[in-house]
């Protein structure tokens, strides 16, 4: 679909994205992120040619998902607020947790190194 010029970037989320770090889990959907493009002269965003893509190669809808090759698949939206709002929420929290313990055991080790050359 990229190449095709359907969608610009994409992510796989969810449990089928997470077994590329994780252990392997049952899951019943793929997940995709997907940067939906205006249509000209629009600033309306819809999936439509995306489900239009995908039906033409097989695709059939199903509720809120388009099952290829078996697999239910949904096409998520990266340019809500909520979705900036995650973002931004788990960036500083990996942050956090990588520099906190650090800022915090500094002032730890030099008193313990204190109370040792006495």
């Amino acid at each position: 679909m990229q190449a095709d010029g359907v969608i610009r970037c994409y992510a796989i989320g969810g449990a089928v994205g997470a077994t590329f770090y994780l252990e392997p889990v049952a899951t019943m959907d793929v997940d995709v992120f997907v940067s939906f493009q205006a249509e000209a002269g629009s600033l309306l965003v819809s999936p439509q040619p995306i489900f239009d893509y995908l039906k033409m190669r097989g695709g059939v809808m199903e509720g809120e998902y388009i099952v290829v090759a078996g697999w239910p698949v949904q096409f998520l939206p990266t340019a809500t607020p909520l979705f900036v709002g995650l973002l931004v929420g788990v960036v500083i929290l990996v942050g956090a947790l990588t520099f906190v313990p650090a800022l915090a055991l500094g002032p730890i080790v030099e008193h313990l190194t204190l109370i040792a050359a006495k």
